[in-house]
């Protein structure tokens, strides 16, 4: 539960979610049955939240679900598939020198359970600021997918998050984990 409430305080803070959506003041789907979360901790205080999906289909996938992806040019079998969603850092002062090496802790968490996992890939929706960020303080390669024509579903899909993509105009993009480091 205090996953799921600092979400929707982090989400509903930034303007990404419509309060309405979420009247239990909990920002919880489908996907954390089959997902691992983190939390990142302050002083006994949360300050951060991450999410690990995994899955065997495509339809596990929020990203594959946002996106018509094209699938000719994207061969990873879904097994070794891990998405990083619902990522957010409080809205400090206090954290304001620190949320890179928040973001980087809960990263690296993630990064440990996907190998545990067996997972080679990640998948992940994010703004062309993030991957700039993660090419150049991670040193890792990030590759945009090819996408087909949007669907009726891939739009009803982003309107839970509809004022994130409204702010960022996001992308779906996915990295391999051999190689992180590589650039």
């Amino acid at each position: 539960k205090a996953v799921y409430r600092l979400r929707y305080q982090i989400y509903k803070e930034y303007g990404y979610i419509d309060p309405a959506d979420f009247p239990s003041g909990e920002m919880r789907d489908e996907d954390d049955d089959h997902s691992i979360s983190f939390l990142a901790l302050k002083n006994n205080q949360l300050v951060g939240t991450i999410r690990l999906i995994y899955g065997q289909k495509k339809e596990d996938f929020p990203t594959f679900r946002m996106w018509n992806v094209d699938f000719s040019k994207f061969s990873v079998p879904f097994s070794k598939i891990g998405e990083i969603s619902k990522f957010g850092i409080v809205n400090s002062k206090d954290l304001k020198n620190l949320k890179f090496w928040i973001w980087l802790g809960m990263m690296k968490r993630a990064y440990k359970w996907s190998k545990k996992l067996g997972l080679t890939c990640w998948v992940f929706v994010t703004s062309s600021k993030i991957v700039s960020d993660i090419k150049k303080k991670f040193y890792t390669p990030v590759h945009p997918f090819f996408t087909l024509k949007e669907t009726e579903l891939n739009i009803k899909e982003r309107k839970v998050v509809a004022g994130f993509f409204q702010k960022f105009n996001p992308f779906c993009y996915f990295l391999n984990l051999k190689e992180v480091g590589k650039i």
